[in-house]
């Protein structure tokens, strides 16, 4: 099988054939990609929006490296205004609908944008070799399954949208103007396989068909329309459990182990990482401990809240001010529980530090006794997996809003992401050991963890795709 993958995010730049692909960051797609590729190389495209375009070998180890030069203006209309402050915020229920989105002109212009360059893609993908399947990843690229069949692929090639965040429900969803959405579904609708991470985003996506596709006839696991049958799929990305072992015995990550372990004297961790995305929901979780200390102050000496963060690539003016909000909180709670000659009671760190933040995140939840993962929603979250895998036995607080919730579940405490006071109390109960896990149960749960690959994932996106493509 030969795998056509199209992202807007791609492999670090590499200099010559010789050259492994490398992530360009933290994040799940990349690795996904590269484990995907790595076992059935085939092509890939992406973006390059650099000012000046990277120089690209066409091939490595087998993949054939396919940019799509993108324009300082493009970029800012496609990935910007309409990928991450319209798309991604509608997505994760961020928009203030008091006064935004605003859909002035100038937004409808950023959609012609983004419109353009998902048709860049599909010239692009024009020029490569017929696949086997190809494969569409995430919501800067919703307009791409609706012309590629346009430019030469041929009806009998599968096609696979993959959707990494979470889908809202048809009144938020509805924030769109009319046309917008629906060109979005009906372009979905072009494909033979659209995949989620979690159930509940499987059924937003099936409920807005149904409200906004009137032609379209729903079922729980598919949709038809004009003539195609879509399956809707969940299947949750894997985790590179090759790649986390390698950096759980990296040298970098014993020497951060080390720091952590000074800092820490002697205090048990409560650990958080994550992005500082807008959904993370740090300023909650900081709200949780500090009602917990309130009610137990001889718990700073014993309790470490340790959130590893990293910046998102892309920082609006709504991230600047999220960031120092969060700054903010933790000078506030240190400032009134810190004991003099003892170390802070909170630490948010990774953000001005040098070195490799997955190393950081790898340390810290090896080490961890608590970890706290209570997005107010997300597609999955990966890191639930690699906690899962590095923290032992630790406590594992899961916001029920996460799409890792409904995989893991049996091993996880669940969160209400938007109750403090309920937050504060599992965590008080996960401090004092009252919510761990059951041991066997997570000890099945790391060995399945272990055993998934991105070659069952894609096995488990295409069964039955012979009977099921074009049944309608």
């Amino acid at each position: 099988m030969r795998i056509l993958a199209c992202s807007n995010s791609s492999p670090a730049s590499v200099a010559a054939p010789t050259e492994a692909l490398r992530p360009d960051g933290a994040g799940g797609l990349v690795p996904h990609m590269l484990s995907l590729l790595g076992d059935a190389p085939g092509d890939w495209v992406f973006a390059d929006a650099a000012p000046r375009p990277r120089a690209w070998p066409t091939e490595v180890n087998g993949v054939g490296l396919h940019p799509v030069v993108v324009s300082p203006d493009h970029r800012r209309q496609h990935y910007e205004t309409i990928s991450i402050d319209t798309l991604q915020r509608l997505f994760h229920y961020l928009h203030d609908t008091g006064t935004d989105p605003l859909f002035d002109a100038g937004l409808h212009a950023a959609w012609h944008g983004y419109r353009a360059v998902n048709l860049a893609f599909a010239d692009r993908l024009a020029t490569v070799p017929t696949p086997s399947v190809v494969l569409v990843n995430d919501y800067h690229l919703m307009l791409l399954p609706g012309v590629v069949r346009r430019v030469g692929l041929p009806d009998d090639v599968p096609l696979v949208y993959s959707h990494g965040v979470p889908w809202c429900e048809p009144d938020y969803f509805a924030v769109l103007p009319g046309p917008i959405r629906v060109e979005i579904l009906t372009s979905l609708l072009a494909c033979d396989r659209v995949v989620f991470h979690s159930s509940r985003w499987r059924a937003a996506f099936a409920r807005c068909c149904d409200a906004f596709v009137p032609e379209a006839e729903i079922d729980e696991d598919h949709v038809d329309f004009r003539g195609r049958r879509t399956r809707l799929i969940v299947a949750p990305f894997p985790l590179d459990t090759a790649g986390v072992s390698r950096l759980r015995h990296a040298e970098g990550t014993r020497r951060w182990s080390d720091t952590l372990a000074r800092r820490a004297g002697g205090r048990r961790l409560v650990v958080r990482v994550e992005r500082l995305d807008l959904w993370k929901n740090h300023l909650r979780g900081f709200a949780a401990y500090e009602s917990v200390v309130a009610r137990h102050p001889g718990l700073v000496d014993e309790v470490w809240l340790l959130a590893v963060t990293a910046r998102p690539r892309y920082r609006s003016a709504r991230h600047l001010a999220y960031e120092a909000a969060c700054l903010a909180a933790v000078d506030r709670i240190n400032a009134a529980h810190a004991r003099p000659g003892r170390p802070e009671p909170v630490t948010m760190f990774g953000l001005d530090v040098p070195g490799n933040a997955r190393e950081r995140a790898v340390a810290a939840l090896h080490q961890a006794s608590v970890v706290l993962i209570n997005p107010t929603y997300e597609g999955f979250g990966l890191v639930a997996k690699e906690a899962a895998l590095l923290a032992g036995d630790a406590p594992l607080l899961v916001s029920t809003t996460a799409g890792a919730y409904e995989e893991l579940a049996s091993t996880m405490t669940p969160v209400d992401p938007f109750d403090v006071v309920g937050t504060a109390d599992v965590l008080e109960a996960a401090v004092a050991g009252g919510a761990s896990p059951d041991a066997r149960e997570r000890q099945r749960w790391r060995e399945r963890i272990r055993t998934q690959t991105a070659r069952d994932w894609m096995s488990r996106v295409l069964a039955d795709d012979a009977d099921d493509a074009h049944a309608a």
